[in-house]
């Protein structure tokens, strides 16, 4: 990746439901003052202490700024869609819990409490990533 031209994305999403790649790079595992600023966006500062993203990111922007190519960075809170091989995702998830509910003859309810249900979460999709 030394061309001129090149560009790239990394994508910083949830793991399964709970959403633990935005909850550790906002600090939110923490709290108090390790949570960065609400609401959370991508230009947010950074939360103290250290944290695993925080490398990653210094390292590609070390890498880019040396090879004479871009790079976003994106932190979508739940990424829908499937990647061969890893079922680590609300759309695995949802589709099992749906086939369980199917199975037991049980309808399919949201499975969780009235809090959830208001929260307002941001999702992306997986081909969309790909093709940012």
């Amino acid at each position: 990746m030394t061309s001129s031209s090149a560009n790239v994305a990394c994508v910083w999403g949830a793991n399964g439901i709970s959403g633990t790649a935005m909850i550790d790079y906002y600090g939110v595992h923490k709290g108090g003052e390790y949570l960065a600023s609400c609401p959370f966006t991508e230009d947010s500062s950074r939360h103290k202490g250290s944290n695993f993203y925080y490398i990653q990111e210094d390292l590609l922007e070390e890498y880019a700024g040396k090879n004479n190519w871009k790079y976003i960075i994106t932190r979508p809170n739940v990424i829908i869609g499937v990647s061969k091989g890893n079922f680590m995702n609300f759309a695995i998830s949802l589709a099992l819990y749906a086939c369980i509910q199917k199975e037991k003859d049980q309808p399919l309810v949201f499975p969780g409490n009235e809090i959830a249900w208001n929260s307002i979460i941001d999702h992306s999709d997986a081909l969309n990533n790909a093709h940012f």
